[in-house]
């Protein structure tokens, strides 16, 4: 018999304040101190074949040219426990952080369809994404604003992918 996970934690509300991965804020500004870019890179990934006992993470890295500052890693929450459900939190989590510190950075994702349907929000009229609709709207609004400020999201193969780490800026 498939063991059942346990319910994942609720999607916090418009407004509220989700968790963020300890020391993550500390480890943007860290990494700012001396008005220098900030590199982070996310890695989402789900464990399990079947809805009901899968369960999804992210992994966030901090650090500028040349110095690693932190990694960390949060449970996804909500229904949506796939690998591009987590990417996505990633993402979210990325750009509240960046909103919080200021920072300007670059945003590392190797999930292609995450960043393509992230710029396309941030430089086009696009409609919102029936799927996970209110982490979407959200990602627009902040990344549009931090976008502004010139942050850029940018796509990396995934590791075990390809022999050749190809980087793509789009």
């Amino acid at each position: 018999m498939t063991p059942i996970r346990p319910p994942p934690p609720e999607l916090p509300a418009e407004g509220d304040d989700p968790q963020m991965p300890w020391g993550f804020v500390e480890a943007l500004q860290e990494a700012a101190k001396n008005g220098e870019r900030v590199l982070i890179a996310t890695d989402g990934g789900a464990y399990g074949n079947a809805y009901d006992n899968r369960v999804a993470s992210v992994g966030l890295a901090v650090g500028r040219e040349g110095k690693p500052i932190r990694r960390a890693r949060i449970r996804r929450p909500g229904r949506d426990q796939t690998s591009y459900g987590a990417e996505l939190w990633g993402l979210f989590l990325c750009l509240k952080g960046i909103m919080m510190t200021g920072v300007q950075a670059d945003i590392w994702i190797d999930n292609l369809a995450v960043v393509r349907k992230a710029s396309k929000l941030w430089t086009t009229k696009v409609p919102i994404p029936k799927g996970s609709p209110a982490i979407w709207a959200r990602v627009k609004d902040r990344g549009i604003k931090v976008r502004s400020r010139g942050t850029d999201i940018r796509w990396c193969q995934s590791h075990g992918k390809a022999k050749k780490l190809s980087l793509i800026h789009i």
